[in-house]
């Protein structure tokens, strides 16, 4: 069942809006200046893009640099996590990374309470990793003292 519907009334023109027109037109025709003869919208350039973000400051990079990345390898056998290590390692050199926190735990859960992870995983870091490795030492006890080590990276060579 259809219902009969009144024709809406237009509204009376608003005196306050009367130059309104004249100011749309002209944010029209300033618009279509930018419009290019090909029928699409020019590309921006390099600049106008560079300028719209900043590039971090030295401050910020060197935070970056300063902060320390995690890698917890509890409970993986030294198979995974020598694979997770190096992978890492790579990474957070490649990151530009200074120094990292590799947590292996005290190895209290190891059979006979060695802790095998631990031992294992910094020995290879001493020899093998020496790729992205500078230096290792034994973590403060706020970062986690003999259950982790703290990996201080070599710097990223770039090709």
């Amino acid at each position: 069942m259809a219902r009969n519907r009144r024709p809406k009334k237009e509204a009376p023109p608003d005196p306050d809006r009367s130059g309104a027109l004249e100011d749309e037109d002209t944010e029209f025709e300033e618009a279509m200046a930018f419009y290019d003869a090909s029928g699409s919208w020019p590309a921006l350039s390099d600049r106008a893009l560079a300028d719209k973000t900043e590039p971090p400051s030295p401050a910020e990079v060197g935070k970056k640099k300063r902060e320390i990345v995690r890698l917890d390898l509890h409970g993986h056998s030294f198979e995974e996590a020598l694979a997770r290590l190096e992978r890492f390692l790579i990474q957070s050199t490649a990151a530009d990374r200074r120094r990292a926190l590799v947590i292996t735990g005290r190895g209290h859960r190891s059979p006979g309470g060695v802790p095998v992870l631990r031992r294992k995983v910094g020995a290879w870091m001493r020899n093998q990793g020496k790729t992205w490795v500078r230096d290792v030492e034994t973590a403060p006890k706020e970062l986690g003292g003999d259950g982790a080590w703290l990996v201080h990276l070599r710097r990223h060579r770039r090709r």
